[in-house]
Protein backbone atom coordinates (compact mmCIF):
# COMPACT_ATOMS: atom_id res chain seq x y z
CA UNK A 1 0.00 0.00 0.00
CA UNK A 2 1.26 3.49 -0.99
CA UNK A 3 -0.23 6.46 1.04
CA UNK A 4 0.12 10.36 -0.52
CA UNK A 5 -1.31 12.95 1.55
CA UNK A 6 -0.85 16.63 0.27
CA UNK A 7 -0.62 19.19 2.96
CA UNK A 8 -0.49 22.91 3.89
CA UNK A 9 -1.88 25.28 5.12
CA UNK A 10 -5.08 26.97 4.49
CA UNK A 11 -5.16 28.98 1.15
CA UNK A 12 -2.03 26.87 -0.61
CA UNK A 13 -4.29 25.41 -3.53
CA UNK A 14 -4.52 21.04 -1.35
CA UNK A 15 -8.24 20.77 -2.75
CA UNK A 16 -7.85 22.77 -6.03
CA UNK A 17 -4.64 20.19 -6.95
CA UNK A 18 -6.43 17.12 -5.86
CA UNK A 19 -9.43 18.55 -8.12
CA UNK A 20 -6.80 18.82 -10.72
CA UNK A 21 -5.75 15.27 -10.47
CA UNK A 22 -9.28 14.00 -10.50
CA UNK A 23 -9.69 15.70 -13.47
CA UNK A 24 -7.01 13.10 -14.96
CA UNK A 25 -8.58 10.00 -13.73
CA UNK A 26 -11.40 8.79 -15.07
CA UNK A 27 -14.25 6.28 -13.96
CA UNK A 28 -14.52 5.54 -10.41
CA UNK A 29 -17.75 4.88 -7.54
CA UNK A 30 -18.17 6.37 -4.66
CA UNK A 31 -17.38 4.30 -1.01
CA UNK A 32 -17.92 4.87 2.14
CA UNK A 33 -16.15 2.80 5.17
CA UNK A 34 -18.33 4.35 8.34
CA UNK A 35 -17.02 8.08 9.18
CA UNK A 36 -14.65 7.98 5.32
CA UNK A 37 -15.82 8.67 2.35
CA UNK A 38 -14.32 9.23 -1.38
CA UNK A 39 -13.50 7.64 -4.89
CA UNK A 40 -12.27 4.21 -5.84
CA UNK A 41 -10.64 3.84 -9.42
CA UNK A 42 -10.46 0.74 -10.60
CA UNK A 43 -6.22 1.09 -10.75
CA UNK A 44 -7.09 0.75 -6.78
CA UNK A 45 -6.34 3.99 -6.06
CA UNK A 46 -8.45 5.84 -2.87
CA UNK A 47 -9.13 9.16 -2.40
CA UNK A 48 -10.20 10.58 0.61
CA UNK A 49 -13.33 13.24 0.87
CA UNK A 50 -15.90 14.41 -1.22
CA UNK A 51 -15.64 16.68 -4.31
CA UNK A 52 -18.49 18.24 -5.84
CA UNK A 53 -18.02 20.97 -8.45
CA UNK A 54 -18.43 24.44 -7.38
CA UNK A 55 -18.27 23.56 -3.71
CA UNK A 56 -16.02 26.27 -1.73
CA UNK A 57 -14.51 23.57 0.68
CA UNK A 58 -14.45 20.03 -1.35
CA UNK A 59 -12.40 17.31 -0.26
CA UNK A 60 -11.33 16.24 3.35
CA UNK A 61 -13.17 19.28 4.87
CA UNK A 62 -16.26 17.97 4.08
CA UNK A 63 -15.75 14.66 6.39
CA UNK A 64 -16.28 14.60 10.38
CA UNK A 65 -13.67 15.89 13.08
CA UNK A 66 -14.36 12.52 14.04
CA UNK A 67 -12.83 10.69 11.06
CA UNK A 68 -8.87 9.99 12.58
CA UNK A 69 -10.08 6.40 14.05
CA UNK A 70 -12.20 5.35 11.38
CA UNK A 71 -9.32 6.69 8.95
CA UNK A 72 -6.73 4.69 10.62
CA UNK A 73 -9.03 1.14 10.63
CA UNK A 74 -9.75 2.17 6.76
CA UNK A 75 -5.88 1.72 5.84
CA UNK A 76 -5.79 -1.39 7.78
CA UNK A 77 -8.19 -2.91 5.43
CA UNK A 78 -7.29 -1.29 1.99
CA UNK A 79 -5.64 -4.06 -0.12
CA UNK A 80 -2.10 -4.32 -0.17
CA UNK A 81 -1.64 -3.18 -4.21
CA UNK A 82 -4.06 0.06 -3.07
CA UNK A 83 -2.82 3.56 -3.46
CA UNK A 84 -4.39 5.93 -1.00
CA UNK A 85 -4.20 9.91 -1.52
CA UNK A 86 -5.79 12.72 0.62
CA UNK A 87 -5.38 16.86 1.17
CA UNK A 88 -6.18 18.73 3.66
CA UNK A 89 -6.61 18.67 7.44
CA UNK A 90 -8.61 15.75 8.70
CA UNK A 91 -6.34 13.02 8.37
CA UNK A 92 -3.18 15.68 9.25
CA UNK A 93 -2.54 14.51 12.65
CA UNK A 94 0.71 12.53 13.91
CA UNK A 95 -0.86 9.20 15.10
CA UNK A 96 -3.04 9.67 12.00
CA UNK A 97 0.05 9.96 9.56
CA UNK A 98 2.13 7.23 11.42
CA UNK A 99 -0.80 4.68 10.76
CA UNK A 100 0.72 4.41 7.16
CA UNK A 101 3.96 3.58 8.07
CA UNK A 102 6.52 3.60 5.82
CA UNK A 103 4.16 3.46 2.73
CA UNK A 104 3.24 7.47 3.21
CA UNK A 105 4.76 10.12 1.05
CA UNK A 106 3.90 13.79 1.88
CA UNK A 107 3.37 16.80 0.08
CA UNK A 108 3.50 20.45 1.82
CA UNK A 109 1.92 23.12 -0.52
CA UNK A 110 3.77 26.89 0.06
CA UNK A 111 2.39 29.58 -1.04
CA UNK A 112 3.54 33.17 0.07
CA UNK A 113 1.26 35.41 2.23
CA UNK A 114 0.08 38.04 -0.24
CA UNK A 115 -1.14 35.30 -2.49
CA UNK A 116 -2.90 33.57 0.58
CA UNK A 117 -4.55 36.53 1.48
CA UNK A 118 -5.77 36.97 -2.11
CA UNK A 119 -7.09 33.35 -2.21
CA UNK A 120 -8.67 33.78 1.50
CA UNK A 121 -10.19 37.16 -0.06
CA UNK A 122 -11.25 35.29 -3.25
CA UNK A 123 -13.27 32.66 -1.83
CA UNK A 124 -14.93 35.36 1.16
CA UNK A 125 -13.72 32.66 3.81
CA UNK A 126 -14.37 33.38 7.61
CA UNK A 127 -11.09 31.84 9.49
CA UNK A 128 -9.53 33.04 11.96
CA UNK A 129 -5.97 34.59 12.31
CA UNK A 130 -5.78 32.17 14.89
CA UNK A 131 -6.86 29.12 13.19
CA UNK A 132 -4.28 30.15 10.28
CA UNK A 133 -1.68 30.17 13.26
CA UNK A 134 -2.91 26.90 14.58
CA UNK A 135 -2.76 25.04 10.91
CA UNK A 136 0.67 26.62 9.75
CA UNK A 137 1.58 25.36 13.24
CA UNK A 138 0.38 22.08 12.76
CA UNK A 139 1.99 22.05 9.27
CA UNK A 140 5.66 22.83 10.72
CA UNK A 141 5.03 19.82 13.72
CA UNK A 142 4.07 17.78 10.40
CA UNK A 143 7.24 18.90 8.78
CA UNK A 144 9.77 18.57 11.37
CA UNK A 145 8.21 14.50 12.46
CA UNK A 146 8.06 13.64 8.67
CA UNK A 147 9.97 13.56 5.48
CA UNK A 148 8.01 15.67 3.26
CA UNK A 149 8.33 17.28 -0.19
CA UNK A 150 7.71 21.07 0.23
CA UNK A 151 6.51 22.24 -3.49
CA UNK A 152 5.65 26.07 -4.52
CA UNK A 153 1.77 26.21 -5.41
CA UNK A 154 1.36 30.08 -6.66
CA UNK A 155 0.82 30.14 -9.98
CA UNK A 156 -1.15 28.34 -12.94
CA UNK A 157 2.54 26.60 -13.78
CA UNK A 158 2.87 25.87 -10.42
CA UNK A 159 0.03 23.82 -10.40
CA UNK A 160 0.07 21.71 -13.39
CA UNK A 161 3.82 20.91 -12.24
CA UNK A 162 2.02 19.73 -9.02
CA UNK A 163 -0.79 17.79 -10.83
CA UNK A 164 2.24 15.94 -12.44
CA UNK A 165 4.05 15.75 -9.53
CA UNK A 166 1.01 14.10 -7.73
CA UNK A 167 -0.26 11.88 -10.51
CA UNK A 168 3.75 10.31 -10.74
CA UNK A 169 3.09 9.50 -7.01
CA UNK A 170 -0.23 7.22 -6.95
CA UNK A 171 0.85 5.41 -10.26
Amino acid sequence: MKVVGILGEPATGKTTLVRGVLHQLGDYTDFKYRLVYGRQYPSGLFVLGIYREGEKFGGTDRLSMAVQPDAIRFLKKVPAHAVVLFEGDRRTRAGCLRSAGEALSLFILEASASEKEKRHRQRADSQSATFHRSRATLIQRIAADFPVQRVRNESKKDLAENIERVLAAIV
